[in-house]
């Protein structure tokens, strides 16, 4: 059992850099790269746990899509125990598309998806004392 739990947002970041104007409506814009990143304020908690050596597990929202399951990737991937989490058959996984300027400064497009819905009704552990 974890000795950390992180329970709150679990997003799919895909980083777009760098984008020097706008596009134009119609046109397409190429940029040199487009990434997918875990992000999120409960999961990026719970990996920051992980690497300092304190295992940790994770409680939110992902929905069935391409997202979620990259989240839930990631989330195995580092370590992170998952047995918190809860798909959502019928709703999207928070994503954010990021722009990125040429500087540095970001402008997001987010959707909240699942995590608009997880609730504490949603936790379902049941922790032993030793």
């Amino acid at each position: 059992m974890p000795k950390v739990w992180c329970a709150g947002v679990l997003v799919a970041d895909v980083l777009v850099r760098p984008l020097k104007d706008m596009p134009v409506k119609g046109r397409s814009t190429f940029v040199d790269n487009v990434e997918v990143h875990i992000g999120g304020c409960a999961i990026v908690t719970a990996i920051a746990f992980q690497k300092l050596g304190i295992d940790a597990g994770i409680m939110g929202g992902v929905g069935r899509d391409v997202f979620g399951d990259f989240v839930r990737g990631q989330v195995r991937a580092f370590g992170v125990d998952d047995r918190g989490l809860k798909v959502y058959p019928d709703m999207g996984t928070g994503t954010s598309i990021v722009l990125v300027d040429p500087e540095g400064e970001r402008t997001f497009i987010a959707t909240l998806g699942a995590n608009g819905v997880y609730s504490e009704r949603d936790i379902r552990l049941t922790v032993r004392c030793q």
